[in-house]
């Protein structure tokens, strides 16, 4: 993957829970990409919506103590930077919604979009190819 140094990366919902759910098939995938990542010193962002997504998920099928020890590690020791969205997002959102084509781009996926495209971001931490369809790198391929 070729990445300029400092360049900001998304890191969406999906590659959080790989991260943290070793019975998760992208599992060993997503820490070597991170390992990647972190050597070649990308910023690692997030929004609230993506960080409320996983930490439901986690909380589901690893536990409750799981997606709290996730919230403390990201607001404690800045694993990711989590920006919040602009008041326009959810309009660019919808946009981008109505003009997909499969019925497996969610609307959180264009929520992310909008969000990536407000912060000028162009590379996503996924395993979603919807985001590689609509013009965005994924650093998991």
């Amino acid at each position: 993957m070729k990445l300029l140094p400092a360049e900001h990366i998304f890191v969406d919902a999906d590659a959080i829970i790989a991260l943290l759910r070793r019975d998760d098939v992208h599992h060993a995938h997503a820490w070597e990409i991170y390992g990647e990542l972190r050597k070649e010193r990308v910023r690692f962002k997030t929004n609230q919506i993506a960080l409320f997504e996983a930490g439901t998920v986690i909380s589901q099928r690893v536990g409750h103590k799981a997606a709290l020890r996730l919230l403390m590690d990201v607001k404690e020791r800045e694993i990711f930077k989590v920006i919040e969205y602009s008041k326009n997002t959810f309009d660019v959102a919808r946009t981008l919604f109505e003009k997909q084509t499969s019925k497996n781009v969610s609307l959180f996926d264009c929520f992310h979009m909008a969000f990536c495209e407000s912060q000028n971001i162009r590379s996503v931490f996924s395993f979603d190819t919807a985001y590689q369809a609509n013009g965005f790198q994924l650093v998991t391929k």
